[in-house]
C-alpha cells in the first residue's frame, strides 16, 4: 500500500463547542435529540468488563478508496468500539452521493472530494446544510484509460466520447484533459452517466472511448480491455477529500465526532505501523 499523507485534522474548538454555544431554542434541541440518543447505543461484551455501550455512527464511504479501506482496518483491530463508536458502512459509488446521503440523513458522516462538495454547495442555492469537519487526504488517484486500438495519446481524444458523472470530479478532469490536449468540448462527444456501474456497461460495449476512473472503476474498466494513457500527476492536479457531517450531527454529537476521528487516526497509524499486514 502506498504511503499517504497523515490524516490532518481541522476540527476546531468553535466547530466542537457548537452544540454547548446555541441560544435557548437550540439548546432545547440537542435536548430532545440527547433523549433519542439512547435508541441508537449498543451494549457490547469486552474481555474483562460486564460489558459497555458504544454510539452508532453511519459513515458514507466509497467503495474500495482510501476511506472505505481505513475504516475496515478500524472495524477489524477494534479502532472505533475502543474509542466508544459502533461503525456502520453505507457504500457510495461517488462522493456527491455520499454528501447527499449525508444531509438528507441517510448517513451521519461521509467522504467527498472537494470538487463535489463545492458543487454541491453551488447548487442548492445557500441551503447546503453541512460541514467539512476533517482533512481526510490528498490524492492522485484517478488516470484516464482510454481504448488502445483508438487512443494513445490525449491528442487522439479528438472525435472521440468520453464518459462523465455530472457534478463530480470527473467534469473537472475532463476539463484539464481537455486543455492539455489543445482540445475544446465541440472536438468530442461528452457521455452523461449516473454511476461507475453505467459508465464501465458503456465502455465494454465499446459505446464509449475514455473514462477517468479510480479504486474499483479503475479495476474493473483495466478488465474491459481500456489502457491508463495519463494520470493526475501527468495534469499537475490533484484532489483534497474532505469528512463531511450535517450541521445537526454536529449540533447533536460533536462528541461522536471527536470519538470517531480519533479512531480514524488509530487506524491510519495502525496501517503506517503495519504495511505488510496492510497490504494483506
Amino acid at each position: 500500500m502506498k504511503n499517504k499523507k497523515g490524516i490532518s485534522f481541522m476540527i476546531t474548538a468553535a466547530l466542537l463547542l457548537a452544540a454547548g454555544c446555541g441560544n435557548a431554542k437550540g439548546n432545547e434541541a440537542a435536548s430532545d435529540v440527547a433523549k433519542a440518543e439512547t435508541q441508537e447505543k449498543v451494549s457490547v461484551e469486552t474481555p474483562g468488563t460486564e460489558g459497555s455501550e458504544t454510539d452508532v455512527i453511519k459513515l458514507g464511504v466509497t467503495t474500495g478508496l482510501n476511506d472505505h479501506y481505513i475504516a475496515l482496518v478500524g472495524i477489524e483491530n477494534g479502532f472505533f468500539k475502543e474509542n466508544g463508536i459502533d461503525l456502520q458502512l453505507v457504500e457510495f459509488a461517488t462522493g456527491i452521493e455520499t454528501i447527499d446521503a449525508t444531509t438528507s440523513g441517510q448517513v451521519d458522516i461521509g467522504k467527498a472530494a472537494d470538487f463535489a462538495i463545492v458543487n454541491r454547495i453551488g447548487n442548492t442555492d445557500g441551503n447546503f446544510k453541512g460541514k467539512l469537519i476533517a482533512k481526510f487526504e490528498s490524492s492522485q488517484n484517478y488516470a484516464l484509460y482510454a481504448d488502445p486500438e483508438k487512443i494513445h495519446s490525449i491528442e487522439d481524444l479528438k472525435g472521440q466520447n468520453i464518459v462523465t458523472n455530472p457534478g463530480t470530479v470527473l467534469d473537472y478532469l475532463n476539463a484539464l484533459t481537455l486543455e492539455a490536449a489543445g482540445l475544446s468540448e465541440d472536438d468530442v462527444t461528452i457521455l452523461n452517466v449516473g454511476s461507475g456501474q453505467e459508465a464501465v456497461g458503456l465502455l465494454a460495449k465499446k459505446e464509449a472511448s475514455a473514462y477517468w476512473a479510480n479504486g474499483n472503476g479503475a479495476v474493473k474498466v483495466k478488465e474491459a480491455g481500456y489502457e491508463k494513457v495519463i494520470g493526475m500527476e501527468d495534469l499537475g492536479t490533484s484532489v483534497d477529500d474532505y469528512y463531511v457531517t450535517s450541521d445537526d450531527y454536529i449540533a447533536a454529537h460533536s462528541d461522536r465526532i471527536g470519538k470517531f476521528l480519533k479512531g480514524v487516526k488509530e487506524s491510519e497509524q495502525w496501517i503506517t505501523e503495519h504495511q505488510d499486514e496492510a497490504v494483506a
